[in-house]
């Protein structure tokens, strides 16, 4: 078995590796793309709330209904952090993911140049071969030069 033909599991196995890898950031994108369109929804809600409280001071007629706006500001507010940090967390997870696929990749890439090599080593030394017996012919037989 040829060279090229032996390597070719190990470029199969490459290339699930990379679509896997790849498949991956792909997942890991679309979950930041959420995170951070979630971040906005709460953002503009918290400045959608700010400006119906402002609107409705008037309306307030007691210190619970003050702390209930206050109250909710805060869960509002903590929320809006925890979005930030899971943001931060997928942006790192991101960052960790693309090297893992940029590698699967080069490996990738670099057996598809190994099993191109050999390829052609093999088409020279089969016109080589070819060659050979082409030369070899007149020999052969008591044909030849006698």
């Amino acid at each position: 078995m040829k060279k090229s033909q032996r390597l070719r599991p190990v470029q199969q196995l490459k290339q699930r590796e990379e679509r896997t890898q790849a498949r991956k950031l792909a997942e890991i994108q679309s979950q930041l793309a959420d995170s951070r369109r979630q971040l906005g929804e709460l953002e503009s809600y918290l400045e959608d709330y700010f400006s119906t409280v402002n609107n409705q001071q008037r309306m307030i007629h007691s210190a619970t209904q003050l702390g209930q706006y206050q109250n909710f500001i805060s869960k509002l507010k903590l929320a809006i952090e925890h979005q930030r940090e899971d943001i931060k967390q997928r942006e790192s997870a991101l960052k960790a993911q693309t090297k893992l696929w940029a590698l699967s990749r080069s490996q990738l890439n670099s057996m598809d140049e190994l099993i191109e090599k050999s390829r052609f080593q093999e088409a020279v030394e089969e016109e080589k071969k070819a060659q050979k017996q082409m030369d070899d012919r007149p020999f052969k037989g008591g044909g030849g030069f006698s």
